[in-house]
């Protein structure tokens, strides 16, 4: 008798999985279950990143709100408000981390700087964006977002 996918080692599903290909993909690389278990476990398995988090938890919201979920009964408002506030929070803390980072590198000096820098490109003949960014080596977003900042 065959083990369900999630029971088997990485080594029974490599087989399953060259057995499955030889058989039912006749040698191709049709979809696989095996494989796909060997994906699933190396997602899980792997660390994530707050964004890949952020991903995950906006897929399950639009899974949880979408007509299929209500039509199989598997919406649920409590999981959806959870997962809401999970992604607030989740937002907040990475606009966070990119507001520090941001105001680490564009300190009021720097910003100074690098708006004279800017404007002394801007004035010469035949500047345009591509070129100034390639002299001054910052794009005008940021030092837009910065002056912003800084109230300059």
């Amino acid at each position: 008798m065959m083990k369900a996918t999630n029971e088997m080692t990485r080594t029974e599903l490599k087989e399953a999985a060259r057995e499955y290909d030889d058989i039912c993909n006749e040698g191709g690389e049709g979809y696989n279950p095996y494989r796909d278990e060997m994906a699933k476990r190396d997602r899980v398995a792997s660390p994530k990143t707050k964004y890949d988090e952020l991903e995950t938890l906006k897929k399950d919201r639009r899974f949880l709100t979408s007509s299929v979920a209500k039509e199989s009964g598997l919406d649920d408002d409590a999981k959806v408000t959870a997962i809401e506030q999970k992604i607030t929070a989740l937002e907040a803390e990475i606009n966070a981390e990119y507001d520090a980072k941001f105001c680490a590198e564009w300190t009021l000096e720097v910003t100074i700087a690098r708006r004279a820098a800017w404007n002394a490109e801007a004035v010469k003949p035949g500047a345009n964006t591509i070129k100034i960014i390639k002299a001054v080596g910052f794009n005008r977003t940021d030092l837009v977002d910065a002056i912003k900042h800084y109230g300059l």
